[in-house]
């Protein structure tokens, strides 16, 4: 039950700040409401019996000087919100099973006493218990709830707390009753619509209001989803409450320190290229003045090796492609013109590609990045066949080969630097074992990942997954 609950709760800080904000104000108006409603009817408290006679008495005394065709008139002048007064043709009333001889004798006989001629039958009924207000608001709901078209107009029935019965001249009766207040007063209809009205209005300054102070989280999870991308972003407008500006404020101090760090590495590695440019050379000065010819060749072939691997980490460290700008590309178009580039130098590549996924990202990066998987492929499995599809969450490019496969124990080898399934670092059998560190590493500034997977009949799938943006 917990878990649906939360599954229906809003996720985003606007949706959870109106929800508070919300429920905050229809709890304390509900709260203030059923108070109210709650309060102890003081009419029924403090009903005083003799001066209730005395009234019911001195209407009828006022009707025996009246003609009959005005009593209707003169009873409808003497009643109020909570004391009516009616001509009945019986003395049954709703909740006045109690009239009969023997009840409220003292107040029967005060009545007749202060009666100005004699009647019939008089009789009193009072009732101080009343019910509660909110259990017969709550009842009357539920009874509307539960059958909406007989509850339809109708009103919560409002308690007689006390009513007298004088039985006149025409056999008619003069009835006199005091009921209780209403379940649900005018006044609480109002706060209702009070109370809806206030929400509407809150929720329209609270979204724009949230939307504002937010706006400076919203950019700093979008420079820090860049960021973590390996885009070139620029620092942030310092904005917003102060909670949030101090959030920024640590963001670009961290990016300014990213960048100073990046550009000393550059520099750095540009200065080590130089540095080692130096003593190579004179070593390989000095090699040519040894007389053995193996040893000479060994040493140069040495000296040659650590040149490649000298500019070979260089180039992988600079990794130019990280300045480049990410782009709506199709994706699907730009593996299928690799594929036919590869294909067009010899390389036994087929695709299977047809739709167009659009997808923003560094093309070049991602371009050398499936070219090293795809070369690499047809290099130790002979032949590639590149496919790729779409789901709900990434774009999946699959690299089948139909090589050996590599045991699963070696699979993360593959991805480290200088490492080889031939375990050679000749340059003239390819390469210097940075291929699948390179690709890996542009693959995961995209937020991707490279699984390899042995087919159970021959060969191996590298499978790239690409989250959808």
């Amino acid at each position: 039950m917990l878990t649906i609950v939360k599954s229906w709760l809003p996720k985003r800080l606007t949706g959870q700040l109106i929800l508070l904000l919300l429920s905050t104000l229809t709890f304390s108006q509900l709260f203030t409401l059923f108070f109210f409603l709650s309060e102890s009817d003081y009419i029924a408290e403090q009903i005083e019996t003799k001066q209730l006679i005395r009234r019911a008495a001195q209407a009828s005394n006022v009707l025996a000087t009246v003609p009959e065709k005005h009593h209707k008139a003169m009873l409808k002048a003497m009643s109020v919100h909570r004391v009516k007064f009616y001509i009945s043709q019986s003395a049954e009333t709703d909740n006045t099973a109690s009239f009969n001889e023997k009840s409220f004798l003292a107040e029967r006989l005060l009545l007749r006493k202060m009666l100005n001629k004699e009647y019939g039958k008089v009789y009193v009924y009072q009732d101080l218990a009343s019910s509660s207000r909110i259990a017969t608001l709550l009842e009357y709901l539920y009874q509307k709830l539960k059958e909406p078209t007989k509850a339809g107009n109708k009103k919560p029935k409002r308690l007689k707390l006390f009513t007298t019965a004088i039985e006149l001249k025409n056999k008619q009766w003069l009835m006199m009753s005091v009921y209780s207040r209403d379940p649900f007063p005018l006044w609480a209809k109002t706060t209702l619509i009070s109370l809806l009205i206030m929400s509407l209005v809150l929720i329209v300054i609270v979204v724009f209001s949230v939307k504002r102070i937010i706006r400076p989280l919203n950019e700093l999870a979008d420079n820090a989803k860049k960021l973590g991308l390996g885009e070139s972003i620029q620092p942030i407008k310092e904005q917003g409450p102060e909670d949030v500006q101090h959030a920024v404020k640590a963001f670009n101090q961290m990016l300014l320190r990213l960048n100073k760090m990046v550009t000393h590495r550059a520099r750095s590695l540009a200065a080590m290229s130089h540095d080692l440019r130096t003593p190579l050379t004179s070593m390989r000065l000095h090699a040519e003045f040894i007389s053995d010819e193996v040893t000479q060749d060994k040493i140069i072939e040495k000296l040659d090796e650590m040149e490649h691997i000298t500019k070979a980490t260089i180039s992988f460290a600079k990794q130019d492609s990280w300045l480049e700008k990410s782009r709506k590309v199709d994706i699907c178009a730009l593996i299928e013109s690799l594929c036919l580039d590869l294909s067009d130098i010899g390389l036994n590549v087929t695709c299977d590609i047809t739709d167009k996924i659009n997808y923003s990202c560094r093309p070049v990066a991602l371009k050398r990045a499936f070219s090293n998987l795809i070369e690499n492929g047809v290099k130790y499995g002979k032949c590639v066949h590149v496919s790729i599809f779409e789901n709900n969450k990434s774009i999946n490019i699959i690299i089948a080969d139909q090589g050996q496969g590599i045991p699963e124990a070696e699979q993360q080898r593959m991805f480290e630097a200088f490492e080889r399934l031939d375990d050679s670092r000749n340059q003239k059998s390819g390469g210097m074992g940075l291929g699948m560190t390179i690709a890996l590493t542009a693959i995961q500034d995209h937020g991707g990942e490279i699984k390899l997977k042995n087919r159970v009949e021959k060969g191996l799938d590298v499978i790239v997954k690409l989250p959808l943006n």
